[in-house]
């Protein structure tokens, strides 16, 4: 990775994980919000076997290969996917997880190995125009009208099992 990206940009650090955990990885441009990228590992203390990679800077200029990029709107993501989305509830560790895109567009091929990873936020958004908690919701949910709007992508990244995942 040094080789490849330069000594100064690449950084081993505690990357953080979900419930305020942290793991040994790699910061990629760390200095740098806008190529920020950390990079998690099967063997966190080899950095051996590369399990997941993500992206959550506001800013950043990184993009799946569809498009998709920090602070897309849900509105842009239903319209790319042609089918509402279900993702969970906001305010928790796991909040704004797509768990479904309705055999759109966007939905992963079955035979891919590596999975994109989209999790969206609601950024500063007033409480009551997002839903919250553990629990699934629709991107068309009439509870919601403005949801398009207030919601975007918060976070991606791209996961690549390991032979323990398969």
């Amino acid at each position: 990775m040094r080789q490849r990206f330069g000594d100064a940009n690449v950084r081993v650090a505690d990357v953080p994980g979900g419930e305020g955990e942290t793991s040994r990885g790699i910061l990629l441009f760390p200095d740098d919000p806008s190529r920020r990228a950390y990079l998690y590992f099967q063997d966190a203390q080899q950095l051996r076997g590369l399990s997941l990679v993500r992206v959550m800077d506001p800013g950043s200029h990184w993009r799946l290969d569809n498009g998709i990029g920090i602070g897309t709107p849900l509105s842009t993501l239903v319209a790319m996917n042609g089918k509402p989305i279900r993702f969970s509830g906001f305010d928790w560790d796991y909040g704004g997880g797509i768990s479904d895109w309705n055999g759109g567009r966007l939905e992963p091929a079955g035979d891919q190995p590596q999975r994109p990873i989209v999790r969206l936020t609601h950024g500063e958004a007033p409480p009551r125009s997002y839903p919250m908690g553990d629990a699934v919701f629709s991107s068309d949910d009439p509870q919601y009208p403005h949801l398009g709007d207030v919601v975007s992508v918060g976070e991606i990244g791209m996961s690549f099992p390991g032979e323990d995942d398969l």
